[in-house]
């Protein structure tokens, strides 16, 4: 992770890396920078839970023709940001939720309930 932020701010991006604490499941996140906004590349690094497994496995929104990067689904992104916890992860479902009014909430609830995630409905008490 820090040779791929090495390599992104020699190419001019503003790359800042957030290596994981004991508590962490993930394996590390780099939040890329531009006048594009803000990509997470997001580092599982061996920590493949039912969640995370299954999110690679969804079928995946392309990006563009041709390339190789992809977007979960709406439902597994937020069950992935469940899973990881915290405020900072609280604080990016409600956004996610408030920038994409058509998400499909029944959806996004049944893939929380199959994983037994907790914090949901307190988050979509705030969406209001």
């Amino acid at each position: 992770m820090r040779a791929l932020v090495s390599a992104l701010m020699k190419d001019g991006f503003t790359a800042e890396l957030h290596e994981p604490d004991g508590n962490d499941p993930l394996g590390g996140v780099i939040d890329i920078r531009g006048d594009f906004g803000l990509v997470e590349v997001v580092s599982f690094a061996d920590r493949l839970p039912a969640v995370i497994r299954d999110a690679l496995a969804a079928e995946a929104v392309p990006i563009r023709s041709g390339s190789v990067l992809r977007v979960v689904p709406m439902a597994q992104l937020v069950a992935l940001k469940l899973y990881a916890g915290g405020l900072g992860s609280k604080a990016d479902i409600l956004e996610l939720l408030r920038r994409n009014p058509e998400a499909d909430l029944e959806t996004i609830r049944a893939t929380w309930r199959r994983y037994r995630l907790r914090g949901l409905d307190a988050i979509l008490t705030e969406l209001d």
